[in-house]
């Protein structure tokens, strides 16, 4: 998979960097946990700080577009996050 950044934008008053971009990839949509390791890879970013919130799609092409979230420190993480979307994170890591 491929990871292509697009816009970049720092809201320091929540520590995070918003970030918008592509993806080209083979087979099936990649999971969340897969965007969010690529992500966090090409931004040189710890893969736990980062949130994937939305991979757009479009029907047969092996191309999306997504959202995420880079916190700058695991409690900023925490306190910007809905503690259910924390949980979720935790589960899937641990899977």
């Amino acid at each position: 998979m491929e990871v292509n950044v697009t816009e970049k934008k720092e809201n320091k008053l929540l520590s995070r960097l918003e970030v918008k971009g592509s993806l080209t990839f083979q087979g099936p949509t990649p999971a969340c946990k897969d965007v969010q390791a690529d992500v966090g890879k090409a931004l040189k970013k710890d893969a736990e700080l980062v949130v994937v919130r939305h991979v757009y799609t479009n029907f047969g092409s092996s191309g999306a577009k997504f959202e995420a979230l880079v916190y700058d420190s695991k409690e900023a993480l925490k306190n910007v996050e809905a503690p259910i979307k924390v949980k979720k994170v935790a589960a899937e890591a641990a899977a």
